[in-house]
């Protein structure tokens, strides 16, 4: 005998169903949402950090590490792929916004090759400013990244849980 699906089954197959459909269409406003990963985890990327999506398209990632044992936080440059792409900057930024007030830091390129790294690592100040900008829910953090001589920028959520903490 076969079963007919109860109104609830009905309901959440239509939810499922229109909330895969929703997307970045043209003339549509583009808003962050995560990247899908290999790994399984929407909002984890290839070094078990934050996903930042950068591009109209999604065509670059960053990817947020804060890394509590080395009290640092860094940055790794993604293509669509999820897979680290080097690109020719100096540093890329982090805006972190509190109380109203801005403050920029700027995460150094590590061990660039041929004047290109996918690696941007943040000092302590940085780590601590994070740290204390977890506390307040209406902090705000911002990417900043000039690829092939174009801006990037995507909001990181100061907020998610992620392995234990917050970021």
């Amino acid at each position: 005998m076969k079963r007919r699906p109860t109104c609830c089954t009905v309901l959440t197959l239509a939810i499922l169903t229109l909330s895969t459909m929703a997307g970045c269409g043209p003339g549509t406003e583009e808003k962050t949402k995560p990247a899908p990963t290999s790994n399984g985890d929407e909002h984890q990327g290839p070094h078990k950090g934050h996903i930042i999506e950068l591009g109209r398209d999604h065509q670059y990632h960053g990817e947020f590490v804060h890394d509590d044992k080395a009290e640092t936080a860094s940055i790794y440059i993604l293509d669509k792929a999820m897979k680290e792409t080097p690109i020719d900057a100096k540093s890329v930024t982090i805006t972190i916004v509190v109380d109203g007030k801005p403050t920029d830091h700027e995460l150094a390129a590590v061990d660039p090759k041929s004047g290109k790294t996918a690696h941007f690592r943040g000092d302590k100040k940085l780590f601590e400013a994070v740290e204390e900008a977890e506390k307040n829910e209406k902090a705000k953090a911002r990417l900043s990244v000039t690829i092939g001589g174009k801006p990037y920028s995507g909001d990181l959520d100061l907020h998610h849980e992620h392995e234990g903490h917050k970021l």
